[in-house]
């Protein structure tokens, strides 16, 4: 209850424009480094589409890639600006390794597949229509996913 008091405390006018107050320049500083931000995501990723259309990679694998690069930009951007704000990163940073690592190895056999189909779409050593043999297992493959 108490929480939820201090909240409300804070959506309060005053505290809003006592917060803007002392906040207005780094407030400004986080506006300008999101709209840089955004122009220098796009430069690089018409850089990364460049290498990865060069580079033959699946286009299912390419686009994945780009996905995973446009939300760890976003999620940088997000830390820079609160590390500007003045908030105390280091307990988001203990949170997030240790999500991690719970995440790791509670997934482990499925990050595993994963990688693997990453590995099998990126690098091809086989393609649909091979037969493949394997511990006196011989098989034909019939589609790669991921």
């Amino acid at each position: 209850m108490k929480t939820l008091q201090k909240f409300l405390e804070l959506l309060e006018l005053d505290n809003i424009i006592k917060f803007l107050k002392t906040n207005i320049f780094k407030l400004f500083i986080i506006y300008l480094i999101i709209k840089l931000g955004k122009v220098l995501k796009t430069r690089i990723e018409k850089v990364l589409k460049l290498i990865l259309e060069k580079s033959n990679v699946d286009k299912s694998v390419s686009s994945f890639l780009l996905s995973i690069y446009s939300i760890l930009y976003y999620c940088i951007l997000v830390y820079i600006s609160i590390e500007i704000l003045g908030i105390n990163t280091t307990s988001i940073t203990t949170f997030l390794g240790a999500t991690g690592i719970v995440l790791g190895i509670a997934f482990k056999e499925t990050l595993g597949n994963f990688c693997g189909g990453l590995i099998i779409l990126t690098f091809k050593p086989f393609r649909v229509g091979d037969t493949i043999e394997y511990n006196n297992y011989i098989g034909t493959v019939k589609k790669i996913e991921l």
